[in-house]
C-alpha cells in the first residue's frame, strides 16, 4: 500500500463537497500512520434530503464511538495540512 496523500482543509472541503470522507493524521492514534492503522475519527459533509428545503448542509463527525455529531473546525484543524481522503483506494 502507498502512503495517502496529504493536504490541507480548502482540499478536504472540496472533497467533502464531492462526497468524500477525510480526515487528520492527528487525530487517529498520535499521528499514527493511517495506512498501517484502523482509522478511527472522520469528517463528511451531510446534506438534507431534497424534502427539507430549510435545512443546510453541514459538516458532521464520526467518532472513536461510531457516533455521528455535528463538527466545527479547531484553529489547528483549519491550519494543518496532514489532511487525507478516507476514500483513497490509490
Amino acid at each position: 500500500m502507498r502512503d495517502r496523500a496529504r493536504f490541507g482543509i480548502g482540499k478536504a472541503v472540496k472533497l467533502m463537497q464531492n462526497g468524500e470522507r477525510v480526515s487528520r493524521g492527528a487525530w487517529n492514534g498520535n499521528r499514527l500512520d493511517p495506512v498501517k492503522f484502523k482509522v478511527r475519527l472522520w469528517c463528511y459533509l451531510f446534506v438534507p434530503s431534497p424534502e427539507k428545503p430549510a435545512e443546510r448542509p453541514f459538516v458532521m463527525m464520526r467518532t472513536v464511538e461510531g457516533h455521528h455529531v455535528p463538527w466545527v473546525c479547531s484553529q489547528t484543524d483549519l491550519l494543518a495540512t496532514d489532511w487525507f481522503s478516507m476514500d483513497d483506494t490509490g
